[in-house]
């Protein structure tokens, strides 16, 4: 019993020190700093998810001005000009993703506007694939998203089998509750896309408060998110602060995590869900319209709102996008910054989601593990004492226990068995 205990003690105090030593964060990139548009991949392939939307490759989205550096940051957007001609893929729009590749990380946006607008479907999120690796096998991490002119974001995890998140509460992992599967009583808690009970490709969702995005965030002068990806704690976390309200800690690019209290939204990655279903994964920007969750929910969001001189309504999401240009005066992103972190350590711990054991790379991580290694060892020691003397008191209890049975008390009725140690 005793040795049991201890050492699962042990390895909670192990696991809080691992954080203590090594959950500083450091400065990885700056996007903001020099060309913001060289750092990424303009994709004009055709939308994985259907929309009605054309992709425009960099030198048209300069040329249409759908991208541009301005005095508050970085401006990415969609025609708002024109109808969509007959034969057309869709509404010309953008989707830059990162040329660089991702195996962790805290990655803090700061925002002047989201877009939105009816017919719309933005996302900033994760995902890795390659020719060899086809999604979702590496994993998507949807740090932000939403459809129309939501007033309230979702974070989303999408994955190959055997990752669940059935055993987090909202109000006490995160502040965030989850989406809803095809049923009302079904919680969208099961990261395979192919989950039962969930819409196809649906994930696990969670939905954030009220003002977290839409038109109140952007008349609010927006605000920052920040996103943890931490294989090595085990989790993935997001915190949102309205304009003005960032951590001193944010603000002055030393960032903490654990001051900035409960997270808006959370995942595990542990036993029910291993670190591994998600690498190398690059971030991406982009704006789609309908496709396979904005099509279905228009009638829901926008089918009473009228379009137009003439507030003509419409029942298709297509056939609105296709004609009020109009509609798109506030859809884009005005980005003020985008900073990446690293854990100090990652480089050295990261082997341990293989299990293989790494070589530390610091004289200070060295140190630090020794120090805290033997406070460990000694508090361990202590617990063990501790918990040998409540055992030996625990079997003096039942001897008395025992002791004081009535002799003629019937086997099975209010006999208690004899306690094995």
């Amino acid at each position: 019993l005793a040795p049991n205990l201890a050492f699962a003690v042990g390895m909670v105090l192990w696991a809080f020190l691992l954080g203590l030593c090594g959950a500083e964060y450091v400065h990885h990139e700056d996007y903001m700093d020099g060309d913001f548009f060289g750092k990424w991949d303009f994709i004009s392939a055709n939308d994985p998810t259907h929309g009605f939307v054309d992709y425009v490759t960099a030198e048209k989205a300069v040329a249409e001005n759908l991208v541009r550096t301005t005095s508050n940051g970085i401006f990415i957007g969609v025609d708002n000009r024109s109808r969509v001609a007959g034969g057309s893929r869709g509404r010309m729009s953008v989707r830059l993703e990162s040329t660089g590749r991702y195996n962790d990380g805290l990655f803090i946006i700061s925002l002047e506007h989201a877009p939105i607008g009816c017919g719309s479907w933005p996302a900033f999120w994760m995902f890795g694939e390659d020719e060899n690796n086809v999604w979702p096998e590496w994993g998507e991490f949807d740090i932000m998203e939403w459809i129309h002119e939501e007033e309230s974001v979702s974070t989303t995890l999408h994955t190959r089998a055997n990752c669940s998140q059935k055993h987090l509460y909202p109000g006490w992992h995160m502040k965030a509750k989850w989406n809803k599967g095809k049923w009302p009583s079904v919680d969208a808690s099961d990261c395979f896309v192919h989950a039962d009970g969930q819409w196809t490709n649906q994930g696990c969702s969670q939905r954030g408060m009220d003002g977290s995005i839409g038109g109140s965030f952007n008349e609010g002068g927006g605000g920052t998110y920040a996103a943890e990806w931490d294989p090595i704690a085990g989790h993935m976390r997001v915190w949102i602060w309205q304009a003005g309200q960032e951590p001193e800690d944010v603000i002055k690019k030393m960032p903490n995590p654990e001051l900035w209290g409960q997270p808006e939204f959370y995942f595990s990655l542990k036993d029910e869900c291993h670190p591994t279903h998600f690498k190398n994964m690059k971030l991406v920007f982009d704006i789609t319209f309908c496709g396979d969750l904005g099509e279905p929910t228009f009638r829901d969001n926008c089918g009473k709102k009228g379009f137009g001189s003439k507030q003509r309504t419409y029942k298709s999401c297509v056939d609105m996008v296709r004609k009020e240009f109009s509609a798109f005066d506030e859809t884009y992103w005005s980005v003020q910054g985008l900073d990446v972190y690293r854990r100090a350590d990652a480089g050295s711990l990261s082997g341990l989601l293989e299990g293989r054991a790494t070589e530390k790379n610091s004289v200070d991580e060295r140190q630090c593990r020794s120090e805290h290694t033997n406070q460990l060892q000694k508090r361990i020691k202590e617990l063990e004492s501790i918990l040998f003397m409540k055992e030996a008191e625990l079997k003096e209890l039942y001897a008395l226990l025992n002791q004081a049975e009535t002799p003629d008390s019937p086997p099975g009725h209010g006999r208690p068995s004899p306690v094995a140690f």
